[in-house]
């Protein structure tokens, strides 16, 4: 092995070192799982989040998010509906079936856009009576 060869070989590997120095084996094995893809359908459901992301979906498919429109931005309608909607989410505070949770947010995004969506329960698939087991 000539001395050129050697040297790169040296250097690449302290290069490849480098950003292992200073972290132990537990600190590598935590960067390790952090950055796994967190699992689907394992958490608890947030209802309050999905109806209110359902909700400003319809705005959108409405055409009632833009610079001219109802909302000027996606943000601006789901802070505002998380406030408008905080009353009625307070009052499903219940075991929701996840089932009819889908049905509730289905129906949130299709309502027609010409319907009044104030509060939860214009929505009949959202009101308490459905939703809670």
């Amino acid at each position: 092995m000539t001395t050129h060869t050697l040297i790169r070989a040296l250097a690449a590997g302290v290069i490849a070192t480098v950003p292992l120095v200073g972290c132990s084996r537990r600190e590598l094995v935590d960067l390790r799982v952090k950055n796994e893809p967190a699992a689907i359908g394992g958490g608890p459901v947030d209802m309050k989040t999905m109806i209110v992301e359902a909700r400003c979906a319809r705005e959108a498919a409405c055409g009632f998010i833009g610079s001219e429109a109802k909302w000027a931005s996606e943000d601006a309608c789901l802070e505002v509906v998380s406030r408008e909607y905080a009353d009625d989410l307070e009052e499903l505070d219940c075991e929701i079936d996840s089932n009819r949770l889908s049905e509730c947010v289905a129906a949130t995004r299709s309502a027609d856009c010409n319907a009044a969506l104030d509060v939860v329960g214009r929505v009949p698939q959202c009101r308490r009576s459905v939703l809670c087991q």
